[in-house]
């Protein structure tokens, strides 16, 4: 090893020497003892060539990395080859990227684009067909809290709730829902809360049961009985009305063999019924009867 001096504020040069073109220079402290790099001094480290840490990497103050490699930070169980976390600064003119800013306890982590522009988009993908998943674990909501858009298919698999109003360019489909008809209207006769349109079958005859869903004042459900009729109740013992008679089993509206029923929920114990043919003729009110 050469011990190079120079004039004053010109710095100290350590470097290995050899016969060789090239040689490692290595640092050991004695056992586990710690190498400390500038403890005592306040200046910066810089490291001006491409670094690797085969271990833990500890750091107590700011890390700077200049790079314009594709890799030009690179963390993993193989490094470079397998990263599990890979930073790209390869582009020309790349002046954009990503700031993770920490908060106190329960103050959230806020990832947000960072850019000597004024205005930069923040792009999220996954890997080829793989799945962008938001979520999955954690057990609060998920809030936009600006315009949203969605260019393909948007599947919704738990209750939603939508404050502002919503516009449909191209128009809205509710999947159809069928229902069979049972001799007490439980089990595959209970219309599922949110269907929207139903399409019901008798369980054998026009006296099998199906069961309105919990009532939610605006749902509007559609329901067509094919061939052979049915009757319609609301959920046992909930005193909710069908055409203002209480039909939670007491009484039930007996629907014709291929009728067309519009169940209107109008209030918390209410839903109002009306019917038409196949044909498209109104039927005269639909009145409960004993059951």
């Amino acid at each position: 090893m050469e011990i190079v001096s120079a004039a004053a504020a010109a710095g100290v040069n350590l470097r290995a020497i050899s016969s060789g073109t090239n040689e490692n220079l290595t640092f050991n402290a004695k056992g586990s003892g710690t190498i400390v790099l500038g403890d005592v001094s306040t200046g910066a480290i810089t490291l001006t060539r491409a670094a690797s840490c085969s271990s833990t990497l500890a750091c107590s103050s700011t890390v700077t990395v200049t790079s314009a490699d594709a890799s030009a930070l690179a963390v993993g169980r193989l490094g470079a080859t397998t990263p599990a976390l890979k930073v790209d600064a390869s582009a020309a003119t790349a002046v954009t990227g990503m700031e993770i800013v920490s908060a106190a306890a329960a103050g959230g982590v806020n990832l947000r684009a960072i850019s000597s522009g004024t205005d930069e988009s923040l792009t999220v993908n996954a890997k080829g067909a793989g799945t962008v998943t938001v979520g999955d674990v954690s057990t609060g909501g998920i809030t936009l809290a600006r315009a949203a858009s969605c260019s393909s298919t948007l599947a919704v698999t738990s209750t939603s709730t939508l404050t502002g109003a919503v516009t449909c360019t191209a128009g809205c489909q509710s999947t159809p829902v069928a229902v069979t008809a049972t001799v007490d209207g439980l089990t595959t006769g209970i219309i599922p809360a949110g269907a929207r349109y139903v399409t019901a079958t008798a369980g054998g005859d026009a006296n099998s049961i199906v069961t309105l869903p919990v009532p939610v004042v605006g749902n509007i459900i559609s329901m067509y009985i094919g061939a052979t009729g049915c009757e319609v109740r609301t959920v046992a013992a909930s005193n909710v009305k069908i055409n203002d008679v209480d039909s939670d089993g007491t009484n039930e509206v007996a629907i014709p063999a291929q009728t067309l029923c519009t169940f209107t929920c109008v209030s918390a114990t209410e839903w109002t019924l009306e019917a038409t043919t196949k044909l498209g003729a109104t039927l005269t009110a639909l009145i409960p009867d004993a059951a």
